[in-house]
């Protein structure tokens, strides 16, 4: 081979690696802050506890998802047993689908037009958007990135089916079909949209019973999928999501909006403009677009890719916020992974367009790789700050700690004789940042511990305070949920209650002040309020009651302490929800129901409310009970 042909070809390969270090570098970034999120600590718990065969017949919500509990279970088994492993595990088996999701979206396109130069381009797009951000990291997430996966599975077995039938292929985009909803319900449309590309790629020259043969091969991957919902009893499940959160006329609504309000403008690199746009107007831009695109579909020689990818686009917005317009449409339009198909079907929608502003590139390979490279470049630096925002986003600093805790806690109460029942019951719900849900808690991550307790209930409490260390209580309890605890303070005048220890305010941030002194206004998070305490608490005699002010009753709220005002640590916190009362009402707490409380590293407190609103500011106090 010529020095020059062989020069050329690492040149080529050089630019391949090039162009594919700036598709997966900031998606490297978060492997250096792995962690688990949410309902993750719900799947992970279940893989520990549950017999293997159990949580592959378990519902999640309306998802009937077998194969996803599968990946479950393979990453669990992948840590080996060790849970402080399960956050990389889970982070890579988060990033998995998704990678191949970028990487079949560039295959479908390279088949589909011909060009690899659009197919480079489109894999960049998705790769370096961060619209649907949170299905590539977040692992619960990655369920919709399998289920797009399989879906575009079966577009290609449907395609290739549809240029020359045989069982194989056949058999293969029925399996695919199949798999689809196994991951996520939004999979159904695997089916659909399979048939639609058989359909469209099957017609000429063929009898009508074998295009109708050919386009009905995915639709029974569906049907097999829904089969065996019935066989396993499910069916219950996916119903009662449907009467509990369907509300079709008002997702079609917001489904309209989406396009031009939130996924084109993200996209791009820019925040979602719904807000600014009359409701009318983004409904409007949304219906223009769909009509210029199946005005294009009609005439464009390249039909399938426009018709998929108004399947993926309209179904995908349909099948989410279809089932869940119940809640804020802020919210909805938040939620990244409703965005991952819609993205998927405009880009193929846009393809055609592409191809021919790059197709002069194709005739070169080089010249498509560097193409592909500096707009690849471009994208990263249009998301580069929200790539940022995700990373602070998935980064908790004390998640280790309470890792290693939690193991250290099953051993103590298999020492013990201390069942995970008794041990959840006496810690109650746990909610740090990486837990946001309102029911379970963080320690629904522990391992069995023993079958029959030893320990009664009354003792279990007694035993792991004296048993664990204060860093380990700090460690587990971390933004525990103190709702149920909180109650009205009574009137001080004749309860024998002192007021020994009382805070002095000296720091704010994101709080408006009024014309009134003692009121304000929370901007939301992270609005806080810091006090100082002007002596040591640790003699203080119990029983101790902690007083709050009365602006901790609006909405979401936390308070933090800290020995010396800069060590601040969610493992030193607590978190309650309440709805907005009188804000003359102020709450008391006592300290007995804190289990990590340590007056030695309280001098300081940081009062956060994470819920917009009034406010009236008022310092958090200790009483003592006489009696």
């Amino acid at each position: 081979m010529p020095k020059s042909r062989r020069g050329g070809r690492w040149t080529h390969v050089g630019w391949g690696v090039v162009f594919v270090a700036i598709c997966l570098a900031p998606h490297g970034l978060r492997l250096a802050s792995p962690s688990l999120y949410s309902d993750d600590v719900i799947r992970v718990g279940a893989a520990r506890v549950m017999a293997p065969s159990e949580v592959l017949a378990s519902p999640f919500n309306e998802h009937v998802a077998p194969f996803f509990n599968l990946v479950t279970l393979v990453a669990w088994a992948c840590t080996g047993g060790h849970l402080e492993a399960a956050p990389m595990a889970y982070t890579v088996a988060s990033l998995i689908p998704f990678g191949l999701c970028a990487a079949g979206l560039g295959v479908l396109i390279r088949f589909e037009t011909g060009s690899s130069a659009t197919a480079l381009v489109v894999s960049a797009w998705f790769a370096l958007s961060t619209v649907h951000l949170e299905a590539a990291w977040w692992y619960s997430a990655s369920s919709f990135s399998w289920a797009l996966f399989w879906t575009l599975a079966t577009w290609m077995g449907a395609r290739a089916a549809a240029r020359r039938p045989s069982r194989p292929r056949l058999v293969v985009t029925a399996v695919a079909a199949c798999l689809a909803p196994m991951c996520s319900a939004i999979g159904v449309l695997a089916g659909p949209i399979g048939s639609l590309r058989s359909f469209s790629g099957s017609r000429e020259g063929r009898p009508p019973l074998q295009v109708a043969t050919l386009a009905a091969v995915p639709m029974l991957g569906t049907l097999a999928y829904f089969l065996g919902v019935r066989l396993l009893g499910s069916q219950d499940s996916i119903a009662e999501g449907i009467r509990a959160n369907g509300q079709f006329a008002r997702g079609f609504r917001l489904a309209c909006q989406a396009p031009a309000g939130v996924l084109l403008p993200r996209t791009l690199g820019l925040g979602d403009v719904v807000g600014d746009l009359p409701t009318g107007v983004a409904m409007a831009l949304g219906l223009i677009g769909l009509i210029a695109a199946i005005g294009l579909a009609r005439r464009a020689p390249r039909r399938p890719l426009i018709v998929g990818g108004l399947a993926l686009l309209l179904g995908g917005y349909a099948l989410t916020y279809g089932f869940r317009s119940i809640e804020e449409p802020r919210w909805l339009f938040a939620v990244q992974r409703y965005h991952l198909f819609p993205l998927a079907g405009l880009l193929l929608v846009t393809a055609p367009l592409l191809r021919e502003m790059l197709h002069r590139f194709d005739h070169r390979p080089g010249r498509a790789l560097r193409a592909a490279g500096c707009i690849a470049l471009c994208l990263l630096f249009l998301n580069i700050g929200s790539f940022g925002k995700g990373l602070a986003a998935y980064r908790f600093a004390a998640q280790a700690e309470t890792l290693s805790a939690v193991v250290r806690l099953e051993a103590l109460c298999r020492r013990e004789g201390i069942s995970r029942d008794q041990a959840l019951s006496t810690l109650g719900p746990i909610r740090p940042r990486w837990y946001p849900n309102a029911w379970g808690g963080a320690l629904e991550l522990m391992g069995p511990t023993v079958a029959s307790p030893v320990v009664s209930d009354a003792m279990v409490g007694d035993v792991l305070r004296s048993c664990l260390s204060l860093d380990d209580l700090e460690a587990l309890c971390g933004g525990k949920d103190v709702t149920e605890a909180l109650r009205p303070a009574p009137d001080p005048r004749g309860d024998g209650r002192t007021t020994p220890a009382v805070g002095r305010r000296v720091d704010s941030h994101r709080i408006e002040p009024s014309e009134s002194t003692d009121t304000g206004l929370s901007l939301g998070w992270p609005s806080y309020v810091d006090y100082e305490f002007p002596r040591r608490l640790g003699d203080l005699s119990a029983p101790i009651i902690l007083e709050l002010p009365a602006w901790s009753r609006v909405g979401r709220g936390s308070l933090w302490w800290s020995g010396d005002g800069s060590d601040w640590s969610e493992s030193r916190s607590i978190c309650w929800n309440r709805p907005a009362g009188d804000l003359r009402d102020r709450l008391i707490l006592a300290l007995d129901e804190v289990p990590h409380w340590s007056f030695g590293r309280s001098r300081y407190m940081r009062v956060v409310i994470a819920t917009p609103g009034p406010l009236r500011i008022g310092p958090p106090r200790f009483s003592e009970h006489g009696d």
